[in-house]
């Protein structure tokens, strides 16, 4: 939550959700992810968003399109949209959520880099796909994103690891839809 807490889905396979307190040094487990389609989790992407005086903790269970977000006042969970289903139905690992710190969570879908914008204000996805991290780098060989991949917003843009033991490190500038590659991880 930028402060205090940093919760986290368990993931491999299974419901769990825990918060540590950093001023304790101390685990807490919270209710469980919702079961929804029967599925546990086995990969996702999560991000704490905080709109006017209430925090949420929203979650993509990977590999589905189930869409969550826990309120961390109640400790209830919350069906929210699913995610886009896009060219392909799975959000496998390395598939990542930023929120901007405005309205908009964006959201990466690892393998098929497809990015899609969820407004926070609406629980509305946009049904138009945003530009994906492209699949060739500065060393021009294709390379998808994958376990490892991650992102992070930072002043108007995306910062994110490709993943898949690769080394490229790319920036999106949400305001212009584009891409651009850094120098390589050392």
């Amino acid at each position: 939550d930028g402060s205090r807490y940093v919760d986290m889905a368990k993931g491999t396979n299974t419901l769990g959700f825990w918060r540590y307190a950093i001023a304790t040094d101390s685990w807490l487990q919270l209710a469980n992810v919702p079961a929804g389609a029967h599925r546990k989790v086995k990969a996702g992407s999560a991000v704490y968003v905080q709109i006017g005086d209430s925090g949420y903790v929203y979650l993509l269970k990977g590999p589905t399109t189930e869409f969550y977000r826990f309120n961390v006042a109640t400790w209830k969970w919350e069906t929210m949209q699913p995610a886009p289903m896009g060219s392909h139905p799975r959000w496998y690992g390395g598939s990542f959520l930023v929120f901007d710190g405005d309205h908009t969570i964006y959201a990466h879908k690892a393998r098929y880099h497809e990015l899609w914008a969820y407004d926070v204000l609406t629980g509305v996805w946009s049904g138009t796909r945003l530009n994906g991290m492209p699949f060739v780098g500065k060393a021009s060989r294709t390379r998808k994103s994958r376990d490892g991949g991650s992102g992070a917003f930072f002043e108007g843009g995306i910062y994110a690891l490709k993943g898949g033991n690769t080394d490229e490190f790319w920036r999106y500038d949400a305001a212009a839809n584009t891409w651009a590659e850094f120098d390589v991880l050392p």
